[in-house]
This record gives structure tokens, C-alpha cells and sequence, in this order.
């Protein structure tokens, strides 16, 4: 009925606004700077496509020992999917609201949860993710230098252009009428 449509919907227009996103990007390439940008992007997808599959694995295995450890007396680690959400919700940094329920459910190991989920997530897998993001940058600009080398070796040389004198110019000259 009326909510299975309004959810279509709502699809159809996340589907529209990332097509135009993508649009976007591209009519962005022609400027030099941004077609760096847009280039890192495109060449990231390729290579995140792992460390999201390897950032996946960790949040649903901290998930787990989430659910193990707080399951029995915490709602937010009662199902897969809240303890999912719960993890989630600590590794981007909102820890507080669950971070004094933990504490109070397994005093020793709730910390000590808490304090590994942030490290792994929050240190770890974001630099990693830094690193393979500024690893492509660093590739698409020595790329784009290396073309502009090209591109400046190929002109002509600036010697090689008549220079235009104050007096009047004769016909057939490259240079502009005074």
C-alpha cells in the first residue's frame, strides 16, 4: 500500500541523486585540480572494494563479542542487527550513552571493549583507508604531472615564436598589426 510507495520512492530518489552525483563528477574533470579529485575517487572504488569487505568482517565480529559479552542484560546488543548498530554507533564515535551501560554491565572487560573497538576502527582502519586514498592521489597527480611534462615537451619552444618589435609589422608577419 501507501508505505510500500512512499519506500519506492524514497529508493527512487536516493537512485537520482547519486546518478546526478555521479553526472556531476564527471562534468567536473575539466578543470585540472578537479579532475585529480574526481580521478582519486574513481580509481578508490576499485581498490576499497577490499577494505570495505575487510571493514565489514571486523564490525560484525566485534558485533559478536558485543552481543556475547552485553546480550544478556543490554538492549543495544540483544539482536544482530542492534548489536551491529551499537558497534557502529561506538566506532564513529558515539560511545558515551554506551559506554556507562557497558562499564556497568562487565566492568573490567566493557572498557576494555569499548577501548578496542575505538582503536581498531578509529586509528587503525582509518588510516588504512588514509593510506590507500592518498596512495591513488599520489598516483593520479604524478600521473597528471607526467602528461603536463609531456604536453609542456611537445609545444613549441617560446624561442622559436617571432617576437614583435614597437615598429609597424610587415604584411605576412606572424606578429599583430601595431
Amino acid at each position: 500500500g501507501a508505505p510500500r510507495a512512499r519506500g519506492r520512492g524514497l529508493h527512487d530518489a536516493c537512485r537520482a541523486s547519486a546518478v546526478a552525483v555521479v553526472r556531476l563528477l564527471g562534468t567536473l574533470r575539466f578543470h585540472p585540480h578537479l579532475a585529480v579529485l574526481v580521478n582519486t575517487l574513481a580509481r578508490c572504488m576499485v581498490r576499497l572494494q577490499p577494505f570495505v569487505i575487510m571493514y565489514a568482517t571486523m564490525l560484525l565480529a566485534m558485533a559478536a563479542i558485543g552481543m556475547v559479552l552485553f546480550g544478556h542484560s543490554l538492549p543495544a546488543f540483544a539482536s544482530v542487527a542492534a548489536a551491529l548498530e551499537s558497534t557502529f554507533l561506538v566506532s564513529i564515535g558515539e560511545l558515551q550513552p554506551r559506554f556507562d551501560s557497558m562499564a556497568a554491565t562487565e566492568p573490567v572487560l566493557g572498557p576494555l571493549y569499548a577501548t578496542a573497538l575505538i582503536v581498531i576502527t578509529g586509528f587503525v582502519m582509518l588510516n588504512v583507508l588514509l593510506s590507500l586514498i592518498m596512495d591513488i592521489f599520489m598516483q593520479v597527480s604524478s600521473h597528471k604531472l607526467r602528461c603536463a611534462r609531456a604536453m609542456h615537451a611537445r609545444a613549441p619552444s617560446l624561442a622559436a615564436v617571432p617576437r614583435c618589435t614597437r615598429r609597424r609589422a610587415t604584411v605576412g608577419s606572424p606578429c599583430p598589426q601595431w
